[in-house]
């Protein structure tokens, strides 16, 4: 399977997470042999599933290819600057103010900032640069999240014209894109293997849907682990969303503007009959228990 063909918005559910499970599996086992191989070797899961899902991020981000060791760099300074960064958050306001408060504090975000371009830069131009020369070839190759960006085209200062991104706003959305991609969904892999722990039955019956995969099977009940592992632990806890036209919810009025806000959490959690009514109406559907 080729990294490269795993579209960020288009990429299937049983793809992305066979890919994460083996390239973890793959560092894990390279991480036990460093460690001097054997039984008792203990090694962090955490890491594993990030490495794993990080490195799949960047094939999806820069398509194939992207050297080992700079993926190993990237992550690495990814994560040191996910750590900074609630130290930058003084800088969202009153920017000026806060340069002068806090000096050194701006030279590390410069610092950390310096090390992106570093890395990130060199790829988004050979990127555009195999885009100019390479044409319109048939069939057109796997589109990665920097090309989506080399595309894009927003409004520009004067509101009538329309520009493309600056070196500086690609490196950031990548940025975001590395670091929101692979924590979250490292998080639910966590909380996934957390909950088949304590399910082996589960653990049996999707060990072997995964085998029967290889043949071409479809992977509905990985789809019902995942949906499940959503519902009880999302990424967020809510979302909002602004009303476009006046509504009635729940006999209440809610006026256009008004942003409403969903507690998705605390609705996926609700036991009130849910289990009975689901498992009646979605026979497929996993449940896993909730902690006494």
């Amino acid at each position: 399977m080729e990294m490269g063909s795993l579209l960020p918005h288009a990429a299937s559910l049983f793809a992305v997470s066979m890919a994460s499970l083996m390239i973890a599996a793959d560092v894990s086992a390279s991480a036990a042999r460093s460690a001097g191989g054997g039984a008792g070797v203990v090694v962090p899961v955490r890491d594993c599933l990030y490495a794993a899902l990080f490195a799949l991020n960047v094939a999806t981000c820069f398509g194939d290819g992207v050297d080992g060791e700079l993926v190993g760099a990237m992550r690495a300074a990814q994560q040191e600057f996910l750590r900074f960064l609630p130290r930058a958050r003084v800088f969202s306001t009153f920017q000026k103010a806060a340069r002068l408060v806090y000096p050194d504090r701006w030279k590390q975000l410069l610092r950390h900032r310096r090390r992106q371009e570093e890395m990130y830069l060199p790829l988004i131009r050979a990127i555009n640069e195999q885009r100019r020369t390479r044409g319109t070839p048939s069939p057109p190759p796997p589109t990665t999240y920097v090309d989506t960006l080399l595309y894009l085209e927003v409004p520009a200062d004067d509101g009538r014209r329309r520009r493309k991104l600056s070196d500086g706003e690609m490196v950031g959305l990548v940025s975001e894109y590395l670091g929101a991609a692979t924590g979250t969904v490292v998080a639910q892999l966590e909380w996934a293997l957390a909950n088949l722990v304590r399910r082996p039955d589960i653990q049996t019956r999707l060990c072997g849907e995964v085998e029967a995969a290889a043949g071409g099977e479809p992977c509905a009940y990985l789809r019902a682990v995942v949906m499940e592992c959503l519902r009880r632990h999302p990424p967020v806890s809510s979302v909002q969303r602004h009303m476009v036209r006046d509504v009635m919810l729940g006999g209440a009025h809610v006026a256009r503007g008004n942003v409403v806000s969903f507690a998705i959490e605390e609705i996926g959690r609700r036991q009130h009959g849910m289990h009975e009514k689901l498992g009646a109406a979605l026979p497929h559907r996993i449940f896993f228990p909730y902690a006494q």
